[in-house]
């Protein structure tokens, strides 16, 4: 994807977990620009587009490793996610993210891991 809307700048960004002060640090731009990007004011350059599918992608990745994860049957359950941000690393190690990730991302990611495996809960860690 070369271009993106506003609306789907904020769609992503919501769906990713993170807040527009979030994204923009992610990014290693301005709140003002996340902002203009969010409103639909300004289209994102390419450059952020690109990394905003490379979030994605990893996302999607850590949501298929967890769920492969917490398939197998010697793994406890319940899925814990973390409660503060003093919580995320200590979160799986094994997940490697383009960049830092937030508690909704968490919370957002946990919930696609329970859609995967049935009868998985989450927990607090």
């Amino acid at each position: 994807m070369e271009r993106m809307t506003g609306a789907h700048f904020r769609a992503l960004r919501t769906y990713l977990g993170y807040s527009v002060k979030e994204i923009a640090d992610y990014l290693g731009v301005s709140q003002n620009s996340a902002r203009a990007w969010d409103k639909g004011v300004y289209q994102p350059p390419a450059g952020v587009v690109e990394e905003l599918q490379e979030l994605s992608d990893a996302t999607d990745k850590a949501v298929e490793y967890l769920a492969r994860h917490y398939s197998k049957s010697e793994i406890e359950w319940p899925m814990e996610i973390p409660r503060t941000p003093e919580d995320i690393p200590d979160m799986l190690p094994q997940i490697i993210m383009p960049g830092p990730v937030t508690l909704d991302w968490w919370k957002m990611v946990g919930i696609r891991v329970c859609e995967r495996v049935p009868g998985l809960t989450l927990e607090w860690a």
